[in-house]
């Protein structure tokens, strides 16, 4: 697999990606594109040396537009064939894939972000809005490429330590009643996962499953109060006015990597609590055990027939997700603050 750099424009990363097997994928790529009218005369201007380097400027022309204004998420956008890429589905041979993430490309620098303090100061002014807050923030996240937050960290625990359980005593019962060991002494002597209580220690129980627990009367009536939970309120009211109004068009490109046989390995940012809590332990725990199975080098991962018209219309509603990542990007500069000592997680 070889990797072709497209120039970074404002910062705008994007990388396109050819086969070994050459790229002659590319022309009938590019027709679909032209018939889902994703393709421009503008593109052939002027007259590229071959469909590979069309292709790769017709991508970076709907790329600047989706990511136009990017200032926190990390969106690499790569292109490629199946070619001996075990973590992508063998059943679709005939497909291009658009991947979101670090590809084969260098890790780009995921920003890592503190945001506890602010959902606690939210907290300190209306006993819940902190946590009404963080729930649709959440929500928000699901239309974008993969964001790690405190819940995933958490469910990590329980993919990772517990067995899919929801702490470490219902696994270590679950462990002896599997037989794996003679007694439950035994089984939790044996155990040195992380345990529920030190996952909570430096956040609440809600930062991995907050609900909307105010009503809107009452998110309003907080905003009135304080200046600071007037501002959060007003990023998130244009959040759901984006959301609503995107739902009424036709919806959002899927942002997910259901196409691919296996776990995701890669996000866009970075989403920590507390700088004591585990969710960077946890991060690394889930790499270096998915590493051993399948996996996709990213947080986005579609597959496209060559002859369809599937990525024109994918990267067309694309558009609408980076207009909604601005939005989430409005919210977060009130509430997040940049790691300063970020450390890039590795797999080992």
């Amino acid at each position: 697999m070889t990797a072709l750099a497209l120039p970074r424009l404002d910062g705008v990363p994007l990388q396109y990606s050819g086969s070994d097997n050459g790229d002659a994928w590319c022309t009938p790529a590019l027709l679909g594109l032209l018939d889902g009218g994703a393709l421009l005369p503008e593109d052939a201007r002027p007259a590229p040396a071959n469909p590979a380097a069309l292709l790769k400027r017709t991508l970076q022309r709907h790329w600047n537009a989706v990511t136009a204004g990017e200032r926190i998420f990390v969106w690499d956008l790569s292109a490629t064939i199946l070619s001996g890429q075990w973590h992508l589905t063998s059943a679709k041979p005939d497909v291009w894939w658009l991947l979101i993430g670090d590809g084969e490309a260098s890790a780009p620098a995921v920003p890592q972000l503190y945001i506890g303090h602010a959902f606690e100061r939210l907290e300190a002014a209306r006993a819940g809005l902190g946590q009404t807050v963080l729930a649709v923030l959440y929500d928000a996240l699901h239309f974008l490429p993969n964001v790690l937050t405190p819940a995933e960290a958490l469910d990590f625990a329980s993919f990772i330590h517990w067995h899919g359980q929801s702490n470490e005593q219902e696994a270590i019962e679950w462990l002896f009643a599997e037989g794996e060991f003679d007694t439950r002494e035994l089984a939790e002597e044996a155990y040195e996962g992380p345990t529920r209580e030190g996952f909570f220690e430096y956040m609440p129980e809600w930062a991995a499953n907050p609900k909307r627990v105010l009503t809107d009367r009452q998110v309003r009536r907080a905003a009135r109060d304080d200046e600071f939970a007037a501002r959060v309120v007003r990023a998130v009211d244009s959040i759901y006015g984006h959301v609503h109004a995107t739902h009424l068009q036709g919806g959002y490109a899927d942002c997910g990597t259901r196409d691919a046989d296996g776990e995701p390995i890669s996000w866009s940012a970075i989403l920590i609590w507390h700088p004591n809590d585990m969710t960077l332990r946890l991060a690394d725990d889930y790499l270096n055990y998915v590493i051993q199975a399948e996996y996709v080098d990213a947080c986005t991962a579609h597959a496209f027939s060559v002859d369809g018209t599937g990525a024109a219309d994918w990267l067309q509603k694309m558009r609408a997700n980076g207009e909604l990542a601005r939005h989430v990007e409005n919210l977060l500069d009130l509430l997040a603050t940049p790691n300063p000592l970020r450390q890039q997680i590795r797999v080992q």
